[in-house]
């Protein structure tokens, strides 16, 4: 293998390794949603990190992960109480 062609791999490989990374944002946004975070992982992948994240900001927690928040802060503030 040439030089230029190795190069030319190593960018490659860069460039693939950082659209991963940049796919990962969007699934850490998704878990802290309580939505599935291979879906979303999957969805960021094949269409666009960044339009996985206007979706998710868009579409915000589910209801179990707002009564689980709800029912946490009740916790909190019973536990501070007494």
């Amino acid at each position: 293998m040439s030089r230029e062609g190795l190069i030319v791999l190593i960018i490659v490989l860069l460039i693939v390794i950082g659209f991963i990374a940049l796919c990962m944002i969007p699934t850490s946004m998704a878990k802290k949603r309580g939505r599935s975070q291979f879906g979303w992982f999957l969805f960021s992948f094949l269409f666009s990190p960044i339009l996985g994240m206007i979706f998710l900001a868009c579409l915000g927690e589910t209801d179990q992960k707002r009564q689980e928040k709800i029912w946490e802060e009740e916790q909190w503030r019973k536990m501070m109480r007494d």
